[in-house]
């Protein structure tokens, strides 16, 4: 019988160590993604809105000048966008023919009708996040937590990652140089920005691949 209940107790430590456990990244505590806010997802580099301008040569209002005419039997709230002839003159096509495509041919600005890749309007969906204005957060790919050690500022995720600051207090800033005026540097860390005299650094240790 005593035998049963040690087991039973060493059965109960193996599941809570499993389930803390499990509550990290390997092994390690973790916290909400300060990335995405615990949700998993960011949005998209290209616009929240899930579409972007269309790749094809057709008109769009991001792209060549627009400018409000006097045209009869248009509003002034038009824009319109000219096309000018080799021979002299211009021909002008407004808001209403974004996603037309105007073509040159023999020397005359051309609508040959709507563009074939967004068909007609200008956009398209977006390719990285399909619509979506979403695509998977890119620091904790999806987990929504992260390991407590990652900041903003310094993760594996960052593309040039900070130094160490080693002073002559014992502290150590992990940061980068943000603005040295005189004998002071300004270093950015993840908490905020530190000023420091120069000669109170008494090393800056970089990551390898900064070195």
């Amino acid at each position: 019988m005593k035998g049963k209940f040690v087991f039973l107790g060493w059965l109960v430590v193996a599941l809570i160590a499993g389930c803390d456990k499990a509550g990290g990244l390997g092994g390690e505590k973790t916290k909400t993604c300060f990335a995405c806010q615990g949700v998993g997802k960011t949005s998209c580099p290209n616009g929240s809105s899930g579409w972007k301008d269309c790749p094809g040569n057709c008109l769009k209002l991001s792209q060549g000048v627009w400018e409000h005419m006097d045209v009869a039997g248009h509003p002034a709230t038009d824009v319109w966008r000219k096309f000018y002839k080799s021979g002299g003159g211009y021909q002008a096509w407004n808001q209403n023919h974004v996603g037309d495509v105007v073509e040159m041919r023999d020397g005359v600005p051309v609508n040959i009708g709507k563009c074939s890749i967004c068909g007609g309007t200008g956009r398209v969906k977006c390719p990285v996040c399909d619509g979506t204005g979403n695509v998977v957060c890119p620091v904790c790919g999806g987990k929504k937590v992260v390991p407590e050690s990652w900041t903003a500022l310094d993760n594996p995720t960052v593309k040039t990652r900070p130094s160490q600051f080693k002073l002559k207090d014992g502290r150590t800033l992990v940061g980068r140089r943000l603005i040295i005026i005189g004998d002071q540097i300004t270093i950015h860390t993840a908490t905020g920005d530190v000023v420091v005299k120069a000669a109170d650094i008494v090393a800056e240790e970089k990551p390898p691949a900064q070195k």
